[in-house]
């Protein structure tokens, strides 16, 4: 049987979380400092528990339960998490016809909202209000649920959406319903437009990447690369509609309640480098990826949401 391993024991061995914090104290978020302090705190005594034991007077046997972290970067507590958000949403949910669609967002433009995180409550909007108006103008109204997205297979940085609609909705009148599909090629002119509206709104705000300002100079602005880009086709990728929104869901728990990477993918650690397995886009062939200790956990609490 191949050997298990953790995120708890890569942050845990030869002290990595302890010299990562010491290295990057001063620029990490409070919300990383907080999760992981958790997830090391999981199931330990220190943190609580509850005690049980038979009813039977003459039966000494006692067992201590310590209580979890229940975190978002904690594998074992996500996963939980994640089946019961799942239950709720399909107890919920209108079983009908749903469409998952993707909206992607170009890289040049992904470190801005590390290094304004406030541009990460706006996009989830975007997304859900294009798909809205398309709905508006049918005079329909549609169920949407969506996922904010930062990580890619390798936990590199890749902010995009992950939305499920209902491929129709009720009426005005809310006594009848009527059909609809979304298709790509509008929907990317939207999203384009309104991203690229909310950058121009706010670039006097924003702070920009230090891989953005050496592209910049007088002669090149700001301005003038969100105009290459909003002339770039942008990929927003819509799936065939399933029969009802089980699968759907199932889908985006894995993004709304659990960790940027399965501690399944974690194939090798060896005290300073961790090797996991992710699937190439690309080429559809799945691949190892060796990294340091240090730069493993710097990709992994990256991705760690503030709330």
């Amino acid at each position: 049987m191949a050997q298990k391993y953790t995120i708890k024991q890569i942050l845990l061995t030869n002290q990595g979380w302890w010299h990562f914090h010491e290295k990057h104290k001063d620029n990490l978020r409070p919300a990383i400092v907080t999760s992981i302090v958790k997830l090391l705190s999981c199931k330990n005594i220190f943190r609580g528990y509850c005690v049980y034991h038979c009813s039977n007077p003459k039966c000494s046997h006692v067992k201590h339960v310590p209580f979890t972290c229940k975190c978002k970067a904690c594998s074992s507590c996500g996963k939980k998490a994640t089946e019961i958000w799942i239950q709720k949403q399909n107890q919920i949910l209108p079983n009908t016809s749903w469409q998952h669609i993707t909206f992607t967002i170009p890289c040049e433009l992904w470190d801005f909202f590390w290094h304004n995180r406030q541009l990460l409550n706006l996009v989830g909007s975007i997304a859900a209000n294009c798909v809205m108006t398309l709905a508006k103008k049918k005079k329909i109204t549609v169920g949407v649920f969506i996922a904010i997205h930062t990580f890619g297979r390798t936990l590199s940085r890749n902010v995009h959406i992950h939305l499920s609609v209902t491929t129709g909705g009720l009426s005005a009148d809310l006594k009848q319903w009527k059909n609809m599909f979304f298709h790509q090629a509008t929907l990317m002119r939207m999203w384009r437009y309104q991203i690229i509206s909310l950058f121009r709104k706010n670039q006097n705000d924003l702070t920009i990447p230090s891989e953005i300002k050496k592209q910049l100079s007088a002669k090149f602005s700001f301005s003038q690369l969100l105009d290459q880009l909003y002339k770039k086709m942008w990929v927003v990728d819509c799936a065939k509609p399933t029969a009802n929104h089980k699968q759907n869901v199932g889908y985006l728990g894995r993004y709304v309640k659990r960790p940027a990477i399965a501690e399944s993918k974690l194939k090798h650690y060896s005290g300073n480098e961790i090797t996991f397995v992710y699937l190439d886009h690309r080429t559809k062939t799945y691949k190892n990826l060796t990294l340091p200790t240090e730069q493993f956990i710097a990709r992994f609490v990256q991705h760690i949401p503030d709330v």
